[in-house]
């Protein structure tokens, strides 16, 4: 789905001579060698971290925790790609386990308790984002019964894995060096990393699970085949968050710096998109900040759209998207009914049954930051088209579908025990904690069509969005 970012990698930045070209028909230079950077010659693709191969760039200490790593070297540079004999990869949708040892199934076998490195793993401490911990700590299954084995203890435990997701997707730790993500499949999450990147409009942490501790697999739903017409339940991961945890690799990596204490403040030296964290124990009010992204005009350009394709220039770097831009009827932004915009009686959200045909383009402002046009002229008509629809037919209810599958969100609240100030480790006593990111957001059910919409509107802060409307 994505290519060429420039912030991915193995320390190393890449430019556009770091294609991963064939080598046989690259150009030659004037020495021989392709100037696809790498002397193979063997006529198959160059090593290079891209968003459509299985070993995108990882950095080497991160690699070297994932039970092997082989060295690439390309250009005089060493790139660490993942030993396919010993396959352990991190992706941007969790801690994914392909190879199956002994005993041991593929189903989700990760406890929060190691997602978030609290707790005692094996008679020693752990630090947040231990990946040893992800690998002693084990769940089993049998039947409906779940067996957490920490280490050498064994006890019942709450499960924190979804039983509905994809196999291997699982709660994920705090990896701040992680850097790899692949969601070849998944249109749903690059429209919104794209539309995060052009600073459109904000985009909530999925819903599911409900106000009990145990995620309940009756609000787990991973296919709309499997939904039917009850969209509320669907359970697409938001960009930034895993299974109910934010992801702060790929929050931090490729957003820049979020604030504690719900600031969500950005800087002019990093792309400016996170989550405003919520302070511990207060109602999660965990909105996607989406301002744009702090770069000069010269970093943001060439915006083209053909098809189902996109691609643009950003730093120098092209990113391109195929084959995103199909959702279903979407939530596109938010109006003011009035004039009053912290009244969230006189917010208004606007559906659209094609939600990429409002959009005109952006541009950046003199702050450096990117802002989009919308034209809600084609929306409007798709309502008036579908209002007249339903005049005419039997068919009951609104003419746009209430929850619309194309962008998922949740109302929830943040668990006040899931919060660690300090970490203990093994010799070395407490150390502080201060990381935002260690928040358990925890999905609040709803149950009617009102209390979701209201709850939308209330958790989209105004001064966040930079939506245009012309």
């Amino acid at each position: 789905m994505l290519d060429y970012i420039p912030w991915i990698g193995n320390g190393y930045r890449y430019g556009n001579n770091h294609r991963g070209v064939d080598d046989i028909t690259a150009p030659q230079t004037s020495a021989g060698s392709s100037s696809g950077t790498s002397t193979n010659t063997s006529g198959s693709r160059s090593f290079f971290p891209t968003f459509s191969n299985i070993g995108v760039g990882l950095k080497a200490n991160v690699q070297a925790t994932l039970g092997g790593s082989q060295t690439t070297t390309v250009g005089g540079s060493p790139w660490r790609t993942l030993d396919q004999a010993n396959l352990q990869l991190w992706t941007g949708a969790g801690w994914r386990n392909d190879k199956a040892s002994s005993g041991q199934s593929d189903e989700n076998h990760t406890t929060f308790k190691s997602a978030t490195g609290m707790g005692q793993q094996g008679q020693s401490g752990t630090s947040a984002g231990n990946p040893d911990s992800l690998k002693q700590d084990k769940i089993s299954k049998s039947g409906d019964s779940l067996t957490t084995q920490d280490g050498n203890a064994t006890g019942q435990q709450e499960a924190t894995n979804y039983t509905n997701l994809p196999p291997n997707l699982t709660p994920t730790a705090d990896w701040p060096n992680a850097l790899s993500f692949t969601n070849k499949n998944n249109a749903h999450r690059a429209q919104l990393f794209l539309r995060g990147l052009l600073g459109s409009i904000p985009v909530l942490v999925n819903r599911s699970g409900s106000d009990s501790n145990k995620f309940q697999a009756t609000d787990q739903k991973w296919s709309y085949t499997d939904l039917q017409s009850d969209q509320t339940k669907l359970n697409l991961p938001a960009y930034g968050e895993v299974n109910g945890l934010l992801n702060p690799a790929l929050v931090e990596t490729y957003f820049g710096n979020t604030r504690a204490g719900g600031s969500g403040s950005n800087t002019t030296s990093s792309p400016g998109i996170g989550f405003k964290i919520p302070e511990q124990n207060n109602d999660s009010k965990a909105t996607l900040i989406t301002p744009g992204l702090a770069w000069t005009p010269q970093d943001v350009g060439n915006l083209v759209v053909s098809g189902t394709s996109l691609s643009f220039q950003l730093g120098g770097w092209l990113v391109s998207f195929t084959d995103f831009i199909k959702p279903r009827a979407g939530y596109l932004g938010l109006q003011l009914s009035g004039l009053d915009a912290s009244d969230s009686d006189q917010r208004e959200l606007i559906w659209a049954k094609r939600p990429w045909a409002a959009f005109r383009g952006s541009w950046v402002n003199r702050l450096g930051r990117v802002e989009s046009v919308w034209d809600l002229k084609g929306v409007w008509a798709d309502q008036a088209q579908l209002a007249a629809q339903a005049a005419t037919s039997e068919a009951s209810g609104s003419a746009l579908a209430p929850h619309p599958n194309a962008l998922a969100f949740q109302m929830s609240v943040v668990e006040a025990s899931a919060y660690s100030s300090s970490t203990s480790s093994s010799g070395s006593g407490s150390s502080s904690n201060t990381s935002p990111y260690l928040h358990l957001i925890k999905p609040k059910k709803v149950e009617s069509t009102t209390q979701l919409d209201q709850g939308l509107k209330n958790l989209l802060d105004p001064n966040q969005v930079r939506t245009k409307l012309r």
